[in-house]
């Protein structure tokens, strides 16, 4: 039976979609190389070019559906080439990591995964790249969702969300629960650490917050939070790691520029900066820096699981977070809530907390590490999976 997947979130930098497709096809690969999935091929389809790591997956098959006239556009790949190249392969099932089928595909079984749905819930905190896109994405992810034969979600929230959004019946949405990487659980290296400390002009404790910068996720709140107890934790800084994709923009720069320029100046501090940002960083350095906070902070209006708290509490930190349902049930009581994300004595009474009480930060993080026990990448591949065999039993 062959399996066609739309993998081109799996070229450039990585995030979201992309993490969560790798790690699925690196659990397939390990089930295929033991000999149980003897039934299925694979074939995933690229826009641009195959990634390395990809091909040296030799359990499966992967072509570069060419756009005409040299054309690139995910609308094109996504709407018209995979439609095109599945009948020619003959594929039995597409699988669409990536919220969207092509609307008028026909050729087999179809399954997609949610992750959510901000975009239709809470348009007020999507970030709209245009008026076109806000048309397109939102009818097209709701026809996917009642076109395809399964959705998949990472968490109950998303189900539950796409019940009431999208009025589709609870048996067809299957919750396969996101996970981590083992990278997160190995031990630290003291001398990677010092390293990579030294790479970014960290000089003693930490902060962290990781992830893509959007209005829902609070980071002003947060550098004002921070710029609040600094004069009582001057040996710790604030690491702040994404892309700003603020919209209306926010110039984070600006804003962190002037928070150091302020305390500098007032606590006549010369070595270093209290507040870091870098838009990306490599995945090796982004793990030993996890490991290695006091603590990860993430803040948001909406999500449909919370894939850094994982992360976070796989790595032995103790986690910041909102009170928002997907995060709840992702961090369960391994976390402390901020009740109200615009709330600044609140969140810089939580971080201060966790900077002053060894106690607090010990038992946040064994907390974390059970919490983290219950999410399984091998879980994960397994249950999309056993979705495939259903649909071909049928």
């Amino acid at each position: 039976m062959l399996i066609a997947i739309d993998a081109h979130n799996l070229e450039g930098s990585r995030t979201g979609v992309g993490v969560y497709l790798f790690r699925i096809l690196n659990e397939w690969k390990k089930a295929y190389e033991s000999g149980q999935l003897s039934d299925f091929d694979f074939l995933l389809y690229f826009k641009k070019e195959i990634p390395e790591d990809i091909l040296k997956m030799e359990v499966f098959d992967a072509k570069v559906l060419k756009a005409p006239f040299g054309a690139q556009s995910n609308t094109l790949f996504t709407q018209w080439l995979i439609g095109r190249a599945t009948k020619k392969d003959k594929a039995d099932i597409l699988f669409s990591p990536n919220y969207t089928l092509p609307i008028f595909y026909k050729n087999g079984k179809t399954v997609v995964t949610i992750h959510d749905i901000i975009y239709e819930a809470r348009p007020d905190l999507y970030n709209w790249p245009g008026i076109l896109d806000k048309i397109f994405l939102r009818k097209n992810v709701r026809r996917s969702a009642e076109k395809a034969d399964v959705i998949l979600v990472p968490s109950n929230f998303t189900k539950q969300e796409i019940i009431k959004y999208y009025k589709i019946g609870a048996d067809k949405i299957i919750v396969a629960p996101l996970a981590v990487s083992e990278d997160f659980l190995r031990k630290t290296d003291k001398n990677k650490i010092t390293a990579v400390k030294r790479q970014y002009e960290i000089y003693d404790k930490y902060a962290l917050c990781v992830g893509s910068i959007f209005n829902r996720r609070h980071i002003p709140e947060i550098i004002t939070a921070f710029k609040k107890i600094f004069p009582q934790f001057t040996d710790y800084q604030l690491v702040i790691i994404g892309s700003n994709y603020t919209r209306p923009y926010i110039d984070i720069e600006k804003d962190i520029l002037k928070t150091n320029q302020f305390l500098r100046n007032i606590l006549k501090i010369k070595n270093k900066l209290p507040i870091i940002h870098r838009y990306f960083i490599e995945q090796q350095d982004l793990l030993e820096l996890y490991k290695n906070a006091a603590v990860s902070i993430y803040l948001s209006d909406y999500e449909g699981f919370g894939l850094p708290l994982l992360e976070s509490m796989a790595s032995g930190t103790p986690v910041i977070t909102s009170k928002q349902p997907a995060l709840i049930e992702t961090a369960g009581d391994a976390a402390l809530f901020v009740q109200n994300n615009q709330n600044i004595d609140e969140i810089a009474e939580k971080m201060s907390a966790v900077f002053s009480n060894a106690v607090l930060r010990e038992e946040l993080k064994q907390k974390g590490l059970d919490q983290v026990n219950k999410f399984s990448w091998s879980r994960c591949a397994t249950q999309t999976l056993a979705v495939f065999k259903k649909l071909l039993a049928k």
